[in-house]
């Protein structure tokens, strides 16, 4: 909700990115009890977990790249 609520775009698109970077949220905040994680959280490294994400589901299929 966070990155709609910044771009205040609406678009599927937009929508898809919103749900990454609130998938990069969840991981990062169940890496200590609580809320503890994400109280000390930089920009940066939601944006390298954002970018791990992308690395991770990126395939081909049937030799598309």
């Amino acid at each position: 909700m966070a990155h709609i609520a910044r771009t205040g775009d609406l678009a599927f698109a937009n929508l898809r990115r919103a749900m990454v970077y609130g998938s990069a949220l969840g991981s990062l905040a169940v890496e200590a009890f609580g809320v503890q994680r994400l109280e000390h959280i930089t920009l940066q490294e939601v944006q390298g977990r954002v970018k791990a994400f992308r690395d991770l589901v990126h395939f081909s299929l049937d030799g598309e790249e």
